[in-house]
């Protein structure tokens, strides 16, 4: 049994990054591994993938026990994050006690706690994740097989997530034909980007269903559709989201 005496410094990042996934799941596992807190996780019928990672030096301040990677799941991630909020954005204390299962280094418990409040959190079983390994991260998020090639702004998405409102049809899809890239409902049709470069690829569209869509985080983002699938890569922040393609 080890500890890891880790002293977060920036508890809004950590919150933040935790909300990259809520929307997804409940439950997440995090890894500690090469300088970085990472997350991946997907839909029960992986037709959502998302992966995201920050550096340490952007939400802790001492982490010099981390020698090798760990892996920590967390049972609720808005119970957790709420925890967070109580310490404000002073330093506290997040200590993680850790157990070897099966060769690997996994959290068992979590401790938060300053010199006024002390909360702790038991830590989920790996046996409750699949995990994502980076090969399979890497082949799913691999743009090779992709149709056409498109940004789409931050103004621009949020503007298409106020559109669903109108309707009530499941799907929304991506349509690019000649020059223009557009996205379409049942009774709008949205042009997000218009660029004369964009001649040189096929005309094609895609369909994914909007809730998977609301995954998205709002971030301006490179994007990539593909025969079956669109893939999302943060122009902001190490984030990845594959959507499948609605069927």
């Amino acid at each position: 049994m080890t500890k890891l005496n880790l002293k977060l410094s920036k508890s809004s990042k950590l919150i933040n990054f935790l909300k990259r996934f809520s929307a997804i799941d409940n439950s997440l596992l995090l890894e500690l591994s090469n300088g970085n807190l990472k997350a991946k996780s997907h839909t029960p019928e992986k037709s959502v993938v998302k992966y995201s990672a920050i550096p340490f030096d952007e939400v802790f301040s001492e982490y010099s026990d981390i020698t090798s990677d760990v892996k920590f799941g967390i049972y609720n991630i808005k119970k957790f994050s709420d925890s967070l909020k109580f310490f404000g954005e002073t330093d506290f204390e997040m200590n993680i006690e850790c157990d070897t299962v099966n060769g690997e280094t996994v959290g068992t418990s979590i401790v938060l706690k300053n010199s006024s409040l002390n909360i702790e959190f038991q830590c989920a079983a790996l046996k409750l994740f699949t995990y994502i390994t980076q090969d399979i991260m890497n082949k799913v998020t691999n743009t090779a097989s992709a149709q056409v090639e498109f940004t789409l702004p931050k103004d621009q998405q949020s503007k298409l997530s106020s559109l669903f409102a109108i309707e009530d049809y499941s799907k929304v899809t991506f349509l690019k034909k000649g020059k223009s890239v557009k996205a379409k409902g049942k009774s709008f049709e949205l042009v997000i980007v218009e660029d004369d470069d964009l001649k040189t690829s096929a005309d094609c569209d895609l369909s994914v269903f909007k809730h998977h869509y609301a995954f998205l985080d709002n971030e301006d983002s490179q994007t990539y559709i593909c025969d079956d699938k669109i893939i999302f890569i943060s122009n902001e922040s190490d984030t990845k989201m594959i959507i499948g393609e609605a069927e």
